[in-house]
């Protein structure tokens, strides 16, 4: 049996692959064999106050909640306020009365440790976790390109670089033109080299070229500031894939430095961005305007993904790899969301500077999409001044004269 206290603050990952593991084994009896009749072991104790919906402790919750609806003498889910404890003179009620009402106490932090109310996202965000949420409507990733024809369609992809402690992150945004405005989807999220061995810059970008297959993008991203030089001088190689077919050499349209370097017959899709920091003031701020602009859209969240995949019959015959595939974009938009929500504003000046809450949440993930959606910004800019220049933007004006 295990406890896991104050799960709000826990880290998910540490907990689902470190301590739960330890619970595979079962108590056993004096002579060796597991008691058939007990039925305690491997059962486990979340205990926590309330926290953010963005949390790990959060997604356990419903998680709970559900399978004691579904499994009752299984599964158990409570929840309580400061009322309860005070009823049985375990805390003093009029202390707590007392804070409720000063004005000097967060009245958010009170609905969370006192209510047992779960919050959208932290006080500090930068973002509005409620608000951006709301654009969480795609019910289906995409693994290929779908251009149904459409010429107002097209495909972009966004790195940002990992080699040891972070991750290399791809984004793959649906990016459709209605009005010469750009509205864009994530359709999916996707981690290069998840495995140690496979985190090499060589295999990393054997995946992004693959992806690029799959995609076929207008342009492909890259922060080449720092490690993504390394991911970049690979990109620029000729490379086999596992069956044995060769992957192109890519190439740079916007980088001099590799544009004397790289192949010739390189594939010029490569887009060479070097975030310095009055840069990446401009796309958090382009990210936040983009996002509460509506000009954004997410896949659903991996519960609701999940709850429809086992609603078919396909989804319930589905085997647990493949689903686990499935719901995957799934459950890192809603890590993109939580490494969102994990970020508030830091005073430096006019330019706008984005910090970790808490440390211990990443940001590589909202690093690849902000930079994505810088690049849509511009494209979109670029395609504004073409039309313009054509005279299709110009205001048509209609004159007409009264009559008797």
């Amino acid at each position: 049996m295990g406890l896991i206290d104050e799960a709000r603050d826990q880290d998910g990952d540490m907990i689902s692959e470190v301590v739960l593991p330890q619970l595979n084994v079962s108590r056993r009896m004096v002579g060796g064999d597991v008691n058939p009749y007990e039925k305690i072991n491997q059962q486990t104790i979340f205990a926590t106050s309330a926290g953010t919906k963005s949390s790990y402790a959060y997604e356990r919750l419903i998680d709970v909640f559900e399978k004691s609806i579904i499994d009752p003498e299984n599964n158990f889910c409570i929840g309580l306020d400061y009322r309860i404890p005070v009823m049985h003179n375990l805390i003093d009620g009029n202390y707590v009365r007392e804070l409720k009402m000063s004005p000097s106490y967060n009245e958010s932090t009170f609905a969370a440790e006192y209510m047992g109310v779960w919050l959208g996202g932290s006080d500090e965000s930068w973002f509005n976790f409620e608000k951006i949420s709301r654009h969480r409507k795609i019910k289906n990733p995409e693994w290929a390109a779908k251009f149904r024809g459409q010429s107002s369609v097209f495909y972009l992809i966004s790195v940002d670089v990992g080699r040891l402690n972070d991750q290399t992150v791809a984004c793959i945004f649906r990016v459709n033109i209605n009005n010469n405005k750009f509205y864009s989807t994530l359709v999916n999220i996707v981690v290069l080299g998840r495995q140690a061995e496979t985190k090499t810059f060589t295999r990393q970008a054997i995946e992004l070229k693959e992806l690029i297959a799959r995609y076929s993008p207008r342009e492909v991203v890259i922060d080449c500031n720092g490690l993504g030089i390394g991911l970049a001088d690979e990109m620029i190689k000729t490379h086999l894939d596992s069956q044995g077919n060769q992957l192109p050499a890519y190439g740079f349209f916007n980088n001099e430095d590799f544009r004397k370097i790289q192949p010739r017959d390189a594939i010029q899709i490569l887009y060479s961005l070097k975030a310095n920091g009055p840069l990446n003031s401009k796309i958090h701020g382009n990210a936040y305007t983009r996002l509460n602009g509506g000009l954004v859209r997410f896949l659903i969240t991996e519960q609701e993904a999940r709850s429809a995949l086992l609603a078919t019959k396909i989804g319930q015959k589905m085997g647990f790899e493949k689903r686990i595939m499935r719901l995957m974009p799934h459950e890192l938009t809603t890590k993109l969301f939580d490494e969102m929500a994990n970020l508030r504003l830091k005073r430096t000046g006019l330019d706008i500077t984005l910090e970790q809450i808490n440390s211990r949440f990443p940001k590589d993930k909202y690093s690849a999409f902000a930079y994505g959606q810088w690049r849509i910004k511009e494209l979109e800019e670029d395609n504004y001044k073409k039309v313009k220049k054509r005279g299709d933007g110009k205001r048509r004006l209609v004159f007409f004269t009264g009559g008797n």
